[in-house]
């Protein structure tokens, strides 16, 4: 579905064919058809995906791989977007990556006072033909790998 230029005029009645065509924009601008409008941080790749890694759904996702407990391995349609850009004050050079966004269920205890969380790489090591994410808890003594229950992994590139 393409974009459809639309117009509202003034002091007019929004009849329910202008309101259709309005949501279809909608449907045009989160598919990024043709002629919709260019939006910086969109959302390009994400995966919903079960414990031992299987994809539920995804989104620019090719494959999720299981790698360790608590590691998993997304690699994208097409490679994330790397460049590198020297700044002339003192040769600072610094990397321009992609956002990750991340949630997750964990089936756990109430008593547990663990902190869990779902990180992606260190910008250092990203390599743009795949991310690795990691689930690790933690708490005052001890940090640990675990399996998430499901995650969930947004990309803006």
């Amino acid at each position: 579905m393409a974009w459809i230029y639309l117009q509202f005029d003034f002091r007019r009645t929004l009849t329910a064919s202008k309101m259709n065509a309005l949501d279809e924009n909608f449907d045009a601008l989160a598919s990024d058809a043709s002629g919709s409008p260019t939006m910086l941080g969109r959302s390009t790749k994400a995966v919903h995906f079960s414990s031992q890694g299987s994809i539920i759904a995804s989104r620019n996702i090719t494959s999720l791989t299981y790698t360790a407990t608590g590691q998993y391995k997304i690699t994208p349609t097409t490679p994330f977007s790397l460049s590198t850009q020297t700044i002339s004050i003192s040769n600072v050079t610094t990397r321009e990556i992609f956002t990750l966004m991340s949630g997750f269920t964990a089936n756990v205890a109430y008593s547990d006072e663990s902190v869990r969380s779902l990180i992606g790489n260190r910008p250092a090591t990203v390599d743009s033909s795949y991310e690795t994410v990691y689930f690790r808890a933690g708490n005052k003594t001890s940090t640990a790998a675990e399996d998430v229950y499901e995650g969930l992994v947004i990309i803006f590139d």
